[in-house]
């Protein structure tokens, strides 16, 4: 089966926990993939990603391009 690819928008507090999340469900074998991350502070962008070993984008429209992306979370 195949895996959904996650990209999370906003890396707040409920952003962030929810991208963690679904990076838990991968490492359990669960079908789900985060495969990037998005915020308009590229700081806290930038922090997320190293965190959670995805790249980030700073306009979610950018990732509306990613013919990966199965699911944009906001």
């Amino acid at each position: 089966m195949k895996k959904v690819n996650y990209v999370i928008v906003g890396t707040g507090g409920m952003g962030l926990g929810r991208a963690k999340q679904i990076k838990e469900e991968e490492e359990k074998g669960y079908n789900v993939k985060l495969i990037g991350i998005c915020d308009l502070v590229e700081e806290r962008a930038q922090k997320a990603s190293e965190e959670l070993g995805v790249p980030y984008k700073l306009d979610y429209k950018e990732w509306l391009k990613d013919d990966e992306v199965d699911v944009i979370y906001v």
